[in-house]
């Protein structure tokens, strides 16, 4: 696998088809991620929750997603 990722902007829906697309899948599996992002926080020092989601090709992580910026591995 190579360590080299690809960061692009598209919407969500335009990524998961290049995903299909571009690693010939049949099933896209994906998972949604919550975290906290303590780089990112509120007025109390309270680190914002953010959403990812995380693409899957037989269990092997192959791209993420979030709020429009997405890359594949």
């Amino acid at each position: 696998m190579s360590k080299e990722t690809k960061k692009m902007k598209m919407k969500k829906k335009e990524f998961e088809e290049l995903l299909i697309s571009k690693f010939h899948l049949k099933v896209l599996e994906y998972s949604p991620y919550r975290y906290s992002d303590y780089q990112d926080c509120d007025a109390w020092g309270t680190p914002k929750q953010k959403a990812m989601s995380l693409y899957y090709d037989n269990g092997k992580h192959i791209g993420s997603w979030q709020s429009g910026i997405c890359w594949f591995i």
